[in-house]
């Protein structure tokens, strides 16, 4: 797996928050495929492929609107598989939790997402959209949700 360009972005550029604005952020098709594959290979016996997947999950972090990535995965991308989208999940809640402060529209993005996947066929996926729920509330507090 290729990891993604590095940024020097300490935060999300205008360009990200103007189309999370707008509910239309759109990830890089590649970079979505990468982290799907990454979080299937998450479940490899292999200690050396479980060390490259941390490694290149690291380096994915770094991207300014990875959290966003995070949410597509979990909520929006019925058609992979529910390890996948439950571990996208809870690096979310993880990465959500680490993070302090965030913007209000991001806050929105990810909550939409989470709401939607409340109502998921999986329990599963359910139960980990509480958690992140129950995580943007500790953060932004209930008044966001």
């Amino acid at each position: 797996v290729t990891p993604p360009p590095t940024s020097n972005h300490g935060s999300l550029d205008a360009t990200v928050v103007a189309a999370v604005a707008a509910m239309q952020w759109q990830g890089d098709e590649a970079r979505l495929g990468q982290l799907c594959q990454l979080f299937q290979l998450a479940s490899s016996p292999d200690n050396h492929v479980q060390q490259q997947v941390m490694q290149t999950l690291n380096e994915f972090s770094q991207l300014p609107d990875f959290n966003l990535y995070l949410v597509t995965i979990f909520a929006r991308m019925q058609g992979q598989p529910e390890v996948v989208r439950q571990r996208s999940g809870l690096l979310l809640k993880t990465n959500l939790s680490r993070c302090g402060q965030i913007q209000p529209r991001i806050v929105e993005y990810i909550q939409a997402g989470a709401l939607a996947a409340v109502r998921d066929p999986s329990q599963v996926i359910r139960h980990t959209a509480g958690t992140v729920i129950t995580t943007l509330v500790n953060i932004a507090g209930i008044a966001a949700c």
